[in-house]
């Protein structure tokens, strides 16, 4: 018994080596206890405070369709900047509406991204984001400071503060997308939300399981379907919820019908499942 209580109080006594270790020198255990690990050292001093036009411009610069195939729109986050480079969470989308009524992602990218950029102007200058695959864990700690990684990772595993940022994120960069093909349908969904609290910012929530959203409006009514998954071609769609919204601001809700297996959009003014023909996959672009 004496002997199990030693091991107990060895153990505890570890722990808290470990982090007073971590405190001390400002690493985590990892590169802490592995010199052979990199971990990128700041330029100057990192400043947190939130910096508008450094952020437009990071915004600018990552969504340019002279960068990539075609133009996106990108929102970010800044864990701060120093004297050289600057660390953002960047996410960037270009959002579709389809005939049927759905809200689809297309494309788009995210992760955390280091850009260099002139400390006089702030303008852009390059980027350098992590590798893919294998090289990510070492390419993420030779690319950010330790003040910056521990918003990103702790011992490897993403924050959850990180998660909560990407919501933040997604709901920016879709309530732009929203506004552009109906100025109010923003007010609309504040509507519905208010009566429904769990309905609130069900389209913007960043999940393992996606939350679907789809919306028609026809004789002055909007006709919204919210619904778990992804919905659209080749995808799923299920446990939809619908309402009319009317002109008069009355809302009511829609009953679910032939929801299975094959289900692969809601139809927002019915609110039937249905399985989406290749033909159907017709875009409308604001």
């Amino acid at each position: 018994m004496k002997n199990i209580k030693r091991i107990v109080i060895a153990v505890i006594l570890v722990i808290l080596l470990l982090i007073g270790i971590r405190i001390y020198i400002g690493k985590d255990i990892l590169v802490a206890l592995i010199p052979s690990i990199e971990q990128a050292q700041l330029v100057g001093k990192l400043t947190t405070k939130p910096n508008k036009v450094l952020s437009d411009n990071i915004n600018k610069y990552y969504g340019s369709s002279s960068r990539w195939y075609q133009a996106w729109d990108c929102a970010n986050i800044l864990y701060g900047y120093d004297d050289k480079y600057a660390y953002a969470l960047m996410q960037c989308s270009r959002y579709v509406y389809q005939e049927y009524g759905g809200v689809e992602e297309e494309s788009g990218i995210s992760g955390a991204v280091r850009f260099e950029y002139d400390k006089n102007t702030f303008e852009i200058k390059g980027d350098q984001a992590p590798e893919d695959g294998g090289g990510l864990a070492s390419s993420e700690r030779r690319l950010f400071p330790f003040e910056v990684y521990k918003h990103l990772k702790y011992e490897g595993i993403q924050t959850v503060d990180n998660i909560q940022r990407f919501n933040i994120l997604t709901k920016e960069l879709k309530q732009k997308f929203f506004n552009s093909i109906d100025p109010k349908l923003l007010s609309i969904l504040e509507a519905v939300s208010l009566k429904y609290p769990e309905l609130k910012d069900w389209p913007y929530n960043y999940s393992e399981v996606p939350n679907g959203f789809g919306f028609k409006v026809q004789n002055g009514s909007y006709y919204l379907a919210y619904f778990k998954g992804i919905g659209g071609r080749n995808n799923y769609a299920y446990d939809p919820k619908c309402f009319e919204v009317k002109s008069d601001s009355q809302i009511l809700e829609i009953k679910a019908s032939n929801i299975d297996s094959t289900t692969s959009i809601i139809d927002p003014i019915s609110c039937k499942g249905i399985s989406l023909p290749f033909e159907l996959d017709r875009r409308i672009n604001p």
